[in-house]
């Protein structure tokens, strides 16, 4: 005799009474997944939307970008610095954000060294507001690579530090012009302590 020989003998119900019974334990355990799965996936998305809230309202603008230079996704910051919706900046080259052919060669050497293992360049960069304004970025570059060591992404960060960079220019002017000043001058703090002179 077989164990299900024996089963089936001794049983008072047939091979297809136990169907039914059987049927109902595979639903109740399909049941259990789908509601299991059901959270697991509420739980996912909405981690998926405090990522997104953080990466939308970081305090830089965010773009990532293919390792050709083509942007993949970026954050609001990122278009509120430079003018262009989140729909106008998905394809575009990175190139066009910068003003002038050196700040786009300084562009093309980092990638290039990116693409090579280099992980990081920062710079002050002249860049092209959506409606042709010029502003000044302080920009960050680097290099998203998988498991393998392959470049997969770029990923550039950007502020706008334009009021930095008037101030500072208004400053330099200042100086020069004290330096060049016939007469002794001095500048002085709120306290009377001299902070320059020529």
């Amino acid at each position: 005799l077989t164990p299900s020989q024996v089963f089936y003998d001794h049983h008072p119900f047939d091979k297809h009474h136990l169907i039914l019974p059987a049927a109902l334990l595979v639903g109740l355990l399909l049941a259990v997944l789908e509601h299991v799965l059901g959270r697991r996936k509420r739980a996912l998305r909405s981690s998926q939307a405090q990522y997104q809230q953080l990466f939308d309202h970081a305090p830089v603008g965010y773009l990532s970008a293919w390792p050709s230079g083509i942007v993949e996704t970026s954050n609001q910051v990122a278009e509120s610095i430079t003018g262009f919706s989140k729909e106008i900046l998905y394809g575009k080259s990175l190139y066009e954000l910068f003003s002038t052919e050196a700040d786009r060669e300084w562009l093309r050497q980092h990638i290039a060294q990116i693409g090579e293992g280099r992980s990081i360049a920062v710079n002050e960069l002249r860049m092209r507001h959506s409606g042709g304004t010029l502003f000044w970025g302080l920009v960050s570059l680097e290099g998203i690579y998988d498991v393998g060591g392959d470049l997969t992404h770029l990923r550039m960060t950007v502020s706008d530090i334009t009021e930095r960079k008037e101030a500072e220019q208004a400053r330099s002017r200042l100086v020069g012009a004290i330096e060049r000043a016939e007469e002794g001058m001095a500048i002085t703090g709120a306290q009377g302590a001299i902070q320059y002179s020529n």
